[in-house]
């Protein structure tokens, strides 16, 4: 799939919404394509699924801007899932060793843009069967960075 296409009903013309990351689907596959509320603003946003591991889905994503009743193009990240106690998104993303080697992050949105509110990663370490967990927030008022609040090794429970 190179692109879709989006019309309102009744609307003369629609909108083509390049799909950019898509990984080629075997004739006869399934994908997954969808409309949910990112940002809180009660309109759905589009997102097709581009490319599945057997840990991680990832997707193309497009905000709805009422203003302009058009589609603008968010990127490409993990499949979101919203949170509905803290409005934010998340996604996740397993690695190796079993999944011990993970990215965990909490999104949102500063105006139009999406920014990382806050991760936390977890990566081998140096010494076999231990991994170094970090978790970052972002600064408050914004200040465009994430800052280290914590940081510990974590051994192999195996």
């Amino acid at each position: 799939m190179t692109a879709i296409q989006a019309q309102r009903e009744g609307a003369p013309q629609g909108q083509r919404l390049p799909v950019h990351h898509m990984t080629p689907e075997a004739p006869g596959q399934k994908f997954f394509f969808g409309a949910t509320d990112l940002n809180g603003d009660s309109n759905l946003d589009l997102m097709i699924a581009t490319s599945r591991g057997v840990a991680n889905t990832y997707a193309d994503y497009w905000r709805f801007a009422p203003d302009s009743s058009t589609f603008a193009y968010l990127g490409n990240y993990p499949v979101f899932t919203l949170d509905t106690a803290t409005g934010r998104l998340k996604t996740y993303e397993r690695g190796g060793v079993g999944g011990r080697v993970y990215q965990a992050r909490e999104w949102g949105f500063e105006d139009d843009s999406l920014v990382v509110l806050r991760e936390e990663v977890q990566e081998a370490a140096k010494t076999a069967g231990e991994f170094v967990k970090i978790v970052r927030e972002r600064m408050a008022g914004g200040g465009g960075g994430l800052r280290e609040v914590k940081r510990e090794r974590v051994r192999d429970p195996r």
